[in-house]
């Protein structure tokens, strides 16, 4: 994922690959790519846990809501929660956009 923005996105950007739980936030984030396929509540958990850190105009990117039913079900109630309308781009697994 990180070749893909990249090759588009050609402003400073910071790379973390790891844990959310483990991630040390001190400013706010324009992108999330979260592309694990988890149970629901630990996908849920993860969106919570880093939707006041992503700037007001920044995004949250899910993988796999069309292929995992846990992911799926937990993307679409948080947004629901947010009361943001749910968009999927099409692709082999699917993909969830959030914008904050």
């Amino acid at each position: 994922g990180f070749r893909n923005v990249r090759s588009v996105y050609k402003n400073k950007l910071d790379l973390y690959c790891g844990k959310i739980q483990e991630l040390e936030i001190k400013t706010k984030l324009d992108l999330v790519l979260i592309n694990e396929e988890k149970e629901y509540d630990k996908m849920l958990y993860s969106l919570e846990m880093i939707w006041n850190y992503v700037n007001l105009d920044g995004f949250i990117v899910v993988d796999y809501v069309n292929s995992n039913n846990f992911v799926k079900d937990a993307y679409f109630n948080f947004c629901k929660i947010q009361n943001k309308e749910p968009i999927i781009i099409q692709t082999r697994y699917g993909v969830g956009l959030i914008q904050r």
